[in-house]
């Protein structure tokens, strides 16, 4: 482990609001290099830990686009010493659960990105 990783900043993320799309949207939290992050979600369908869904205002919004509300994204995060091209790590140290089971769905056009082109 290198020294810059032992001695990086541990950063808490509660997030205020949840993204929909991959994209250009405001940083919500600058790490340098080395840095850890906890960071809190939500399930796939919306809900927190107690069954709530998401308000209004905790959902990311636009006036052009009606956003599908599914896997709702915590970020995005900046990292300060990254350059376009750079390759980065990322290492995700422990995913704990707040209840007793996880769901998924994987169809054609739905459940992970399509870059193809």
């Amino acid at each position: 482990m290198s020294s810059a990783r032992q001695k990086g900043k541990l950063h808490i993320l509660e997030p205020r609001v949840y993204q929909y799309t991959y994209g250009p949207n405001q940083p919500v939290l600058r790490v340098g290099s080395g840095d850890s992050v906890t960071a809190s979600t939500i399930d796939a369908h919306g809900f927190d830990r107690y069954g709530n869904p998401l308000t209004k205002s905790q959902k990311q919004k636009s006036e052009t686009t009606t956003f599908q509300e599914s896997n709702p994204l915590v970020g995005p995060i900046w990292i300060e010493e990254a350059q376009p091209g750079d390759l980065l790590q990322i290492v995700i140290k422990k995913i704990l659960l707040d209840r007793e089971y996880a769901s998924s769905s994987l169809l054609p056009h739905f459940g992970s990105p399509n870059w193809r082109k």
